[in-house]
């Protein structure tokens, strides 16, 4: 009885302990909102990027640009207005955002384009909100919300980090208002994560992270400014130049006079080789197959066409294709190219097949990617299953996006009873296997020569052979092909480029028995460059080691 009373005391500490923490990261966070509610404008420099989440690499390029913020607290949508510049010029708006429309310029191409939200399919605007209303944000919805949140907090020697966990739902912060999105599959745990850095001397946030299921994005702002601008003369009219033009029909049609002539100059060696009767049946013959095999539902929006138009006869259907479209036919084409009309482009059949084609593939490709979201939530699980059923099992980290290095020893093996394979094989076996009429297996007039006179300068092993190839068991996978292979004292000896036969099933289950990575030999590829290329120059650059 007593030791239960001691749990029980306990854990009435450390929830008392917990609560008094929370409220102390409360009453930090609402002093960070006033500070923040304090500035009308402000003026900074951006740091920008995503990656997967889990990793710190970006998936595209960083993004640096220059802000002009300004609090705007009637704007219902993102509570400010904002200009984006280009880093290089800070004077060239690239985006900017006034409550009623959205604007972007595209300096390159000396154009600009804009959005008053009339089209807009959701239920919010889609304006990503800039740095101060987009932390003004998070605070107020940490404050007050009454999802299922924790706030953590980190303090270092000049700034502190609040960390805000939002459990069972993904809630993403679009603007000022907090989306509730609904996933597939399972909502359980941590499915948000938010993390707000705040600078100790001014009270006020310097850097944001956003961490979702698929991606986080984090942003970081230096050379702070603010109230430093006149919020009553924001104008999205005084950064775009008075004689830019519009990106209108107009201008399409521009590009399309210059896409047509970069077609103009494929266009004869497409035709070179292509033979319309020849594609005819083809055509013919593919569409039988693809209606009769196709379930009606999934099959394109032109086959409506065909029933309707032409009463299901494909021989007709293509007949008129073949008879009409500029896509088949050289002269009906290079016709085109010299007055490309977008009108013309919308009725040719082959081009709407061509449209109604890859419109169907998109739609297949985002049930794949709905149903690889689901694969990949069932992997995870998997993964954390196998961790827990086998908690002293060392498991490969998940490496994606980083450099790796996989170690292993230079081994023959034996597949089968009675088989066996050498580690290495020379060009003696290149010659043996050579085979004219195939394009893997032509080898060229001067290697023979240099094999025939053995003519292998410094390159031949102790034993007077060319080694081509070595096999290692390395673990590697698709992707590692041009991998440096390196000894144990850091030199380079070869080059992976292939897994053996019974290395495809490597990514499920490794075999380290049988399974073997295979590597060029380093020694042949100088062989290739300065005996058989002639580059010796590049050999003269390189340190060799014997």
């Amino acid at each position: 009885m007593k030791r239960l009373i001691v749990i029980t005391l306990t854990q009435v500490i450390i929830g008392l302990i917990s609560c008094s923490s929370q409220t102390k990261d409360l009453d930090n966070l609402d002093k960070v909102l006033e500070r923040i509610r304090q500035i009308e404008t402000a003026s900074y420099y951006s740091t920008n990027f995503f990656c997967f989440s889990g990793d710190t690499i970006p998936i595209d390029e960083k993004t640096f640009e220059y802000f002009n913020e300004y609090t705007v607290p009637a704007d219902t949508s993102v509570g400010a207005y904002y200009v984006k510049f280009e880093l290089s010029d800070t004077t060239k708006m690239i985006f900017a955002y006034d409550g009623k429309m959205r604007a972007r310029i595209n300096w390159k191409e000396n154009n600009f384009e804009t959005d008053d939200f009339s089209k807009n399919p959701w239920p919010y605007r889609t304006v990503i909100a800039p740095f101060f209303a987009k932390s003004k944000a998070l605070i107020e919805y940490a404050l007050t919300t009454k999802d299922s949140i924790k706030i953590d907090s980190v303090f270092y020697k000049n700034s502190v980090a609040y960390k805000i966990s939002i459990f069972n739902e993904r809630v993403e912060l679009v603007g000022r208002l907090p989306i509730h999105i609904s996933e597939l599959g399972s909502n359980e745990g941590v499915i948000s994560e938010y993390i707000i850095w705040i600078n100790r001397k001014t009270n006020l946030p310097y850097k944001f992270q956003r961490t979702l299921p698929a991606n986080t994005m984090i942003e970081e702002i230096s050379n702070l400014k603010i109230n430093n601008l006149n919020r009553n003369n924001f104008a999205i009219s005084n950064y775009i130049p008075v004689d830019m033009p519009t990106r209108t029909e107009a201008k399409i049609e521009g590009n399309a006079k210059l896409i047509a002539k970069n077609l103009n100059e494929k266009a004869e060696k497409y035709f070179k080789d292509y033979n319309a009767n020849v594609d005819k049946d083809i055509f013919i013959s593919m569409f039988e197959m693809y209606i009769n095999d196709v379930p009606k539902d999934q099959q394109i929006s032109t086959i409506t066409t065909l029933e309707k138009k032409y009463k299901g006869d494909i021989k007709k259907w293509a007949d008129d294709i073949y008879n009409k479209s500029i896509l088949v036919d050289e002269n009906r084409f290079n016709s085109f190219l010299q007055n490309p009309n977008l009108k013309t482009l919308e009725n040719d059949l082959g081009f709407q097949i061509t449209i109604s084609t890859l419109s169907s593939a998109r739609s297949i490709w985002q049930e794949m990617a709905k149903a690889e979201d689901q694969q990949n939530e069932g992997y995870r699980k998997y993964i954390a299953g196998l961790r827990e059923m086998m908690p002293n099992k060392a498991f490969y980290p998940d490496a994606n996006s980083t450099m790796r290095m996989t170690y292993g020893t230079v081994q023959d093996y034996y597949p089968a009873d009675a088989v066996h394979y050498n580690y290495v094989t020379t060009l003696a076996g290149v010659i043996e296997k050579e085979d004219p009429t195939n394009d893997e297996f032509i080898v060229p007039d001067r290697l023979k020569e240099l094999y025939n006179k053995k003519d292998f300068g410094q390159y031949a092993d102790k034993n007077g052979n060319i080694v081509t190839c070595f096999i290692t068991n390395n673990d590697i996978t698709g992707g590692n092909s041009g991998s440096g292979v390196i000894d144990a004292n850091g030199n380079l000896i070869g080059l992976a480029f292939d897994g053996n036969w019974e290395s495809m099933s490597g990514d499920i289950l490794y075999e380290t028995s049988v399974q073997r990575c295979i590597s060029v030999d380093i020694r042949y590829v100088l062989f290739i460059i300065d005996k058989y290329a002639g580059a010796t120059n590049l050999i003269n650059e390189l340190t060799l080691v014997k």
